[in-house]
């Protein structure tokens, strides 16, 4: 829906990556831009100077008073906040505010499917490529799993498959996907938001503009994501671990039938909907582990049928997927003992969900828990052979498990791997899982992943 843009001069709140590929659309479009950032580093340095080339004002170290008052609209990097001065001063003016998949959206001529969810958006996004392209669909994956969108309505796809975020939905009104996905809404970044309702609000702005053309497809297990399809005027689709029944059953709440369900019958995936019913894969031919997986393998499927993709090449992409870094992936079975790397479970809820379906777990976690709550892992307990905490959440984690589970305290992750090695026994798991963010101790939870992993092969090299 390429149009002209109804503003003039934009500055752009944030220089990582996405903040940088809006400015180079917005400049390549003629507009006036001015970037600022509030960090200054030789990777933002050189950043700058790419965008200085171009004709793009950039400054770095703070925000300067004269950049609100010259702006005719803000286009705002995720990780900038509804309470940041420059921001708060412009909505107060009424200067528009986009994020930039708004700004990607007003650019965009092919279709652009959009998935969200507190948990397993990442591996939904790249699975639903992943299908599209095997149903001979030149698909791309894109948005906040790392591509940015702004890049990738500029490329050559025939769809685009987006992972948006709440921080970018946060700052979108006319964005509007064919497809849209709210896989689950939990307790989640509360550094950002104001809390749970404000949390879903923002990611319900997915389905703000949808019409009765397009398709919502929710998790049929979560309230939240059940609230947004009850509210939007789309055509409600759900997926969940249940039967058929037992999902449209469970989606009752939405108040209209389902136009299209999956879920899990026998040891079968299946689904009906547009195209009829389906006998999509077994689950034991799935590479990807735990239920919280399942759920994304059945809401990636459901969103590939309703595409056109043919039951048979969703089963046989499927079948050959693989988890993707730092999600539930196994790293190595040493002595009888898996280890696996959960690093990007930032929250409980992913937490809870790579817990499930496992039985005698030592669990390494902590870190920055970004004002959420972290009690709701003590009713885990009864599947804990221990706990090994770090980062700054080792005396909440203390106060929940001491006492009840063995704990103990690391400095870093290649020490709570040693701990957990000492405690685990033939036919358990040590999993990393931390339920927090990363940033308190490593660069990102890629980071915390890759020592974790590479601490576990250390392990499995002196072993015997």
């Amino acid at each position: 829906m390429t149009v002209a843009l109804p503003f003039r001069r934009v500055v752009v709140v944030g220089l990582g990556r996405s903040g940088a590929a809006a400015a180079r659309l917005l400049a390549a479009m003629g507009l006036d831009v001015r970037v600022t950032e509030a960090g200054r580093s030789p990777t933002l340095a050189a950043a700058a100077a790419e965008l200085e080339a171009l004709g793009v004002s950039v400054e770095l170290g703070g925000h300067s008073a004269g950049v609100a008052g010259w702006a005719e609209a803000l286009v705002v990097s995720p990780g900038v906040p509804p309470a940041n001065p420059l921001v708060a001063a412009a909505l107060r003016r009424g200067v528009p505010v986009w994020s930039e998949v708004e700004l990607a959206w007003w650019q965009a001529t092919v279709p652009v499917l959009a998935v969200t969810g507190t948990n397993g958006k990442t591996t939904t996004t790249s699975l639903l490529a992943t299908l599209l392209q095997a149903g001979g669909i030149d698909a791309v994956a894109a948005g906040n799993i790392g591509y940015p969108l702004v890049d990738a309505v500029r490329g050559r796809a025939e769809v685009i498959v987006c992972e948006v975020s709440s921080f970018q939905l946060a700052f979108c009104s006319t964005f509007r996907p064919p497809i849209a996905m709210v896989l689950n809404v939990a307790d989640d970044h509360y550094d950002w938001h104001l809390g749970y309702d404000d949390y879903l609000q923002a990611k319900a702005r997915i389905a703000q503009a949808q019409t009765g053309d397009d398709l919502l497809v929710a998790g049929s297990g979560d309230a939240g994501a059940l609230a947004i399809a009850a509210g939007a005027a789309s055509r409600p689709a759900a997926f969940g671990l249940g039967s058929l029944a037992e999902v449209r059953a469970a989606a009752v709440g939405v108040g209209r039938p389902l136009v299209a369900a999956a879920g899990v019958e026998g040891d079968w995936v299946v689904a009906e909907g547009t195209a009829g019913a389906s006998k999509i894969i077994e689950v034991a031919k799935i590479r990807l582990v735990g239920p919280h997986n399942l759920e994304n393998v059945l809401a990636a499927a459901l969103a590939a049928l309703e595409w056109g993709v043919d039951p048979e090449v969703i089963a046989t992409a499927i079948a050959a997927f693989s988890p993707l870094a730092h999600r539930s992936t196994l790293i190595g079975d040493i002595d009888g003992v898996r280890y696996i790397d959960d690093s990007k479970a930032t929250n409980p809820h992913a937490t809870l969900s790579a817990l499930r379906g496992l039985e005698r777990v030592v669990l390494i976690a902590g870190g920055r828990a970004k004002g959420l709550d972290l009690s709701v892992l003590g009713d885990q307990s009864n599947r804990l052979v221990g706990v090994v905490a770090m980062g700054e959440a080792t005396g909440e984690l203390e106060a929940l498990f001491s006492g009840h589970v063995r704990f103990a305290t690391a400095g870093w992750v290649e020490e709570a791997v040693e701990i957990a090695a000492a405690w685990a026994s033939p036919g358990d798991t040590v999993l990393l899982s931390p339920a927090c963010a990363s940033l308190d101790q490593y660069a990102s939870y890629s980071e915390r992943g890759e020592r974790f992993a590479a601490a576990v092969r250390r392990l499995g090299r002196s072993s015997p």
